[in-house]
């Protein structure tokens, strides 16, 4: 999916108030814990959220609830991270070229779904517009149906579709454009 910085797109606001910022030393991060009983699910969604914070990527925005705690964040890429995002995950996302960035890892705490969190994000996709980010690019499942009706919200559209081959062994990653890849 993408987005055209350029165009306007209708805010929706989240249904509770939320302060947006980089994640800070000391910032609870108690929603994204290895806790006994949580779902497969639950437990893989909190993994990989912790294996990102790991990685040498810039700081993720988070959104703070009232209450003050971290419950949702989410990382912008841009070209000057090309370097860390083929560290990090290879041909899996494309390198990126000035103007453009690409949301990683958005996640909000399972106590917080369904009160329009991710949207809150609007504020750092604003901040990248103002900086000279012309689009920003999201991979989304195809079965993360609520992931992709937000994104469809916030202005974004399918645009390229990562396909994955294998010849003798080796994993061939390409981006196509989205016409030529769903025909």
């Amino acid at each position: 999916m993408r987005r055209d910085m350029t165009m306007e797109v209708p805010q929706f606001a989240p249904k509770i108030p939320l302060v947006v910022r980089d994640l800070r030393p000391g910032d609870d991060l108690s929603f994204i814990a290895d806790e006994p009983g949580l779902s497969s699910k639950a437990a893989s969604e909190r993994a990989v959220q912790r294996w990102l914070l790991g990685s040498n990527l810039p700081p993720p925005a988070v959104a703070i609830d009232p209450d003050g705690k971290v419950c949702f964040m989410a990382w912008m890429l841009t070209a000057k991270d090309n370097e860390v995002i083929r560290k990090r995950w290879g041909d899996q996302l494309p390198q990126l070229k000035p103007g453009e960035a690409i949301i990683e890892g958005p996640f909000t705490a399972e106590s917080h779904r369904g009160l329009r969190v991710m949207h809150a994000y609007n504020a750092v996709l604003d901040a990248a517009r103002d900086a000279g980010i012309r689009y920003v690019m999201g991979f989304i499942a195809e079965e993360n149906v609520a992931q992709l009706k937000v994104a469809e919200y916030g202005g974004f559209v399918p645009y390229i579709k990562r396909e994955h081959s294998w010849f003798l062994f080796r994993e061939r990653v390409r981006f196509l454009p989205y016409d030529e890849a769903t025909k």
